[in-house]
């Protein structure tokens, strides 16, 4: 794969059997599609890791792109699944853009206790950077917050399938069963978002949104970011045009429920509890 990737800068690769990681394939100035080769996946070809799991199997710099799944149902056998630490794509840096699309796949029973990358499962999209959902399955996906220091230096917030502060748009895909752990004191401001985190721009034209919980703690020493949503937390821009929300939680440990929002909580995360309620 590394030397297919290398080897083009504009490129349709089929995927022809599982691929496990040893390090971090990085994109610069690349326009790559991955899609599952119709014949040699049969069930799904599994991206995962060989050993160590402490990175984005991808990182997406600059002017670069990278779609998995060709949209449709015999190229959309990609799968990302039952790893308990690691991290599918890391969209952008600090410092620079990137841009990542699904068109499906598989991204079901990622993450654990000991995960060490940080929120996002499936993607961390950075600000200026953009990624568009069209399709896929993102079930029993979990995000673990203790506080600790992840690899990629953020602090840990909500999102166990997309942490995002840049732009992202849902057209399709089933976001169901993720969840948030419960924090401690040691991390007051968790917010929540059992599915997704944003903190940018997040649009939502389809999609299903079944039984996602957020776990986050409310305490009253936190000075801003309240906790809610089971499926959604979001500060910024939300746009809901259309989607199918059921059965999502916000459930505090300790008073059932927290700031609220079983589905989607919306505020401003720069301003303090006053403002947020």
């Amino acid at each position: 794969l590394v030397n297919a990737i290398n080897g083009s800068q504009s490129a349709v690769i089929a995927i022809t059997g599982n691929i496990a990681f040893t390090e971090q394939i990085t994109l610069r100035g690349k326009k790559i599609t991955l899609v599952s080769d119709a014949n040699a996946c049969v069930t799904a070809c599994e991206l995962t890791y060989a050993s160590a799991s402490d990175f984005s199997l991808f990182s997406v710099i600059g002017d670069s792109s990278i779609t998995f799944g060709g949209g449709t149902e015999d190229t959309n056998k990609l799968s990302f699944s039952d790893n308990n630490n690691g991290r599918l794509v890391q969209v952008g840096s600090a410092s620079d853009k990137g841009t990542v699309t699904i068109n499906g796949g598989t991204y079901n029973n990622n993450g654990s206790d000991s995960n060490t990358t940080g929120d996002g499962n499936i993607a961390y999209v950075f600000k200026n950077s953009n990624m568009t959902i069209n399709g896929g399955d993102f079930k029993n996906n979990f995000v673990f917050h203790a506080g600790d220091s992840p690899t990629i230096g953020v602090s840990r917030s909500g999102g166990a399938v997309v942490r995002s502060s840049g732009s992202v748009t849902i057209n399709g895909g089933t976001f169901s069963g993720n969840s948030t752990g419960a924090n401690t004191n040691k991390n007051v401001n968790v917010h929540g978002g059992g599915a997704i985190w944003s903190y940018g721009t997040l649009i939502v034209n389809d999609g299903e949104f079944t039984a996602n919980v957020s776990n986050a703690v409310h305490y009253t020493n936190s000075s801003k970011h309240p906790t809610g949503g089971g499926a959604i937390w979001a500060a910024g821009r939300l746009v809901v045009n259309g989607g199918t929300f059921q059965d999502n939680w916000q459930m505090d440990n300790t008073t059932l429920y927290a700031t609220g929002g079983g589905a989607i909580y919306l505020g401003d995360g720069t301003k303090d509890t006053s403002y947020n309620g």
